[in-house]
């Protein structure tokens, strides 16, 4: 691999005469592909001026951070969920900079719960199935410490919703193949809702969406959320990855029913999530 020019072609078309051997500056190396597994391998890659570089071919971890927390935690990479830029290095569960992963939610959950008292992600349980907690004696001071933070506590359900299944999504924002970690943030607001717009169509098959319609349902009360199949020579573009709010007089099934009749829809009357 080489970063130098003498070895492409000139505006005509010509080749060059190579007139000086190559140069150490102008090496390039191969990129690392750092997969998702447990048996952690970084290599130490001697660079210009006696520096160091860390290719880390293995990983299994990272340092997350929360943002509107502003606490980060060691945890486990579970998943590589979405890449922008490439479907086959989601395939091949490749650790990249921008990479959308999931991470292990219990190292956050223990701290929220320790730094205000507040258990996340419990699961919705009947009055009668759910059994009462032990209280934990608490002297009056950690008392009033916890009153003022829960004071300004907000939580997006959609992370709630994420804390009870056990894992976050998360960008990774280190480089791995140049510092040899996986490091990132927790995804939140309108990033998160992209990501899941983009990942649960293949994660949920169609009956088991319902809790997404009733969440879009409540956001926009004037529409109602449809979440369209597949469906061959379709006057509707890309069928299999668009989301439709369609007009509230329209029922889920009529609007599939219409879209698998093939019947054209206009894209004016449909909102693109």
């Amino acid at each position: 691999i080489s970063r130098d020019s003498l070895h492409k072609r000139r505006a005509t078309g010509g080749k060059q005469k190579a007139w000086r051997k190559k140069r150490k500056y102008e090496l390039g190396r191969q990129p690392a592909n750092t997969k998702l597994s447990s048996n952690v391998t970084v290599r130490r890659v001697r660079v210009r001026g006696g520096n160091s570089k860390f290719r880390a071919l293995r990983l299994d971890s990272g340092n997350f951070s929360w943002g509107s927390e502003a606490t980060t935690r060691k945890t486990r990479i579970l998943d590589v969920s979405y890449n922008a830029s490439n479907n086959e290095l989601v395939r091949t569960q490749t650790l990249v900079k921008n990479a959308i992963i999931q991470i292990d939610a219990a190292p956050f959950k223990q701290w929220y719960q320790q730094h205000y008292g507040v258990e996340v992600g419990l699961k919705k349980r009947s009055a009668a199935a759910a059994a009462p907690a032990e209280e934990v004696k608490q002297s009056d001071h950690v008392q009033r410490k916890l009153k003022l933070r829960n004071k300004d506590r907000t939580l997006d359900p959609l992370l709630d919703e994420q804390f009870s299944v056990g894992r976050l999504y998360a960008c990774i924002s280190s480089r791995p193949g140049q510092c040899g970690r996986a490091d990132g943030y927790i995804l939140e607001g309108k990033e998160l809702e992209m990501v899941r717009t983009k990942t649960f169509k293949e994660e949920h098959p169609l009956e088991k969406r319902q809790a997404e319609a009733t969440r879009i349902r409540e956001k926009y009360p004037d529409r109602i959320p449809v979440i369209v199949e597949k469906a061959e020579k379709s006057d509707i573009p890309d069928i299999d990855k668009k989301k439709y709010l369609v007009p509230a007089d329209l029922t889920v099934g009529q609007f599939v029913y219409v879209i698998r009749k093939r019947i054209k829809v206009s894209p004016e009357k449909a909102i693109f999530m």
